[in-house]
């Protein structure tokens, strides 16, 4: 299944800005420039989403009540089996185990965000979505980290997984990892790394706790009608994916 590359939409429309006040000069044309670029931004989101859901850019504008709760329903279902499995594997120190664990969190934190994308696409237009996105994106970027990490800390020497290690954290581009270099860095090559994936895991759970969960749940009421099964849906999907994310991070105290 593929997925919505936030960041590449992101830095599109950076770039696209950065065009726009680098050669215009003139107040009323950069306002032209700016609903033309805004249009085309607009327009390649759109093109993302319709490639991970399989539909056309207006097929998903006319999703219906119907099609979206099924949508968000099969988010919570996926998150909530997720969950039981995190719980199940809680006690189990096995390399294996945390790199299966880590693995399906991340798809179904994947999975939660291309259901938001695609309510937010098919009308949902609420003053918090882009803070939701915003506390998505750093969380999935620290999945995928840990991903990488726990997938070298399964190698038989420590030396080679210290430096692995070290060329992961600097390509992830994954901001704040003083933890992670220290700790990588330090002396126990049987703690390589662990309390580093901790943090980031910690972290994760925290970004879906307050910035997901928080937000979406506490804008409920004002949401509209067709919208509202959807997101409760979504709200318990989060929760469910913090509480995996920090029984997750206790397998690396």
């Amino acid at each position: 299944m593929r997925y919505i590359n936030m960041v590449n939409i992101l830095v599109l429309m950076f770039l696209v800005c950065c065009k726009q006040y680098e050669f215009e000069s003139d107040a009323e044309d950069e306002a032209r420039v700016a609903e033309a670029d805004a249009g085309v931004v607009a327009q390649k989101a759109a093109e993302e989403i319709s490639k991970l859901t399989g539909k056309g850019v207006e097929e998903i504008k006319a999703l219906s009540q119907e099609d979206l709760e099924k949508l968000a329903k099969e988010v919570e279902e996926d998150s909530e089996k997720f969950l039981v499995s995190a719980r199940g594997g809680s006690s189990n120190n096995n390399n294996a185990k945390k790199a299966e664990l880590i693995k399906v969190v991340k798809s179904s934190a994947e999975k939660f965000e291309k259901a938001f994308k695609t309510l937010s696409k098919a009308g949902y237009d609420s003053n918090i979505s882009g803070v939701v996105i915003e506390s998505m994106k750093p969380a999935l970027e620290k999945l995928g980290l840990v991903e990488k990490l726990v997938g070298i800390a399964n190698g038989s020497d420590s030396n080679s997984n210290k430096e692995a290690m070290k060329k992961a954290l600097k390509e992830s581009g994954v901001s704040d990892l003083d933890t992670c270099s220290s700790d990588i860095n330090g002396g126990n090559p049987l703690n390589n790394g662990n309390r580093c994936m901790n943090n980031l895991l910690k972290s994760v759970e925290n970004s879906f706790n307050k910035g997901v969960d928080k937000n979406i749940r506490d804008n409920l009421e004002e949401a509209p009608e067709k919208f509202k099964l959807s997101l409760q849906s979504l709200v318990k999907a989060a929760k469910d994916l913090s509480d995996a994310a920090g029984l997750i991070a206790a397998l690396f105290n």
